[in-house]
């Protein structure tokens, strides 16, 4: 497991039940406030946690050329 994401998730895991619970010690008017930002960094720190598709990147296949320090463009058949 990459430590980046590893740290990430538990970072992100830690604050958002943080902000889930902080409203049970606080008045009534935070609570909402508190849960909308909680639950969605929560479930984003779940995400990045047990994603194991992050380190897997795909080359990026681009119309674009770079030769001779410009970018030349291919022609598509069929296109204008």
């Amino acid at each position: 497991m990459d430590m980046s994401r590893l740290i990430t998730g538990w970072v992100l895991v830690l604050i958002g039940i943080v902000l889930i619970f902080v409203p049970f010690f606080v008045e009534n008017r935070v609570s909402f406030i508190s849960w909308i930002y909680g639950i969605p960094v929560l479930i984003m720190g779940l995400f990045i946690f047990f994603n194991k598709n992050e380190n897997e990147i795909e080359g990026i296949k681009n119309s674009y050329t770079f030769k001779s320090g410009k970018f030349k463009s291919e022609k598509i058949k069929g296109g204008k």
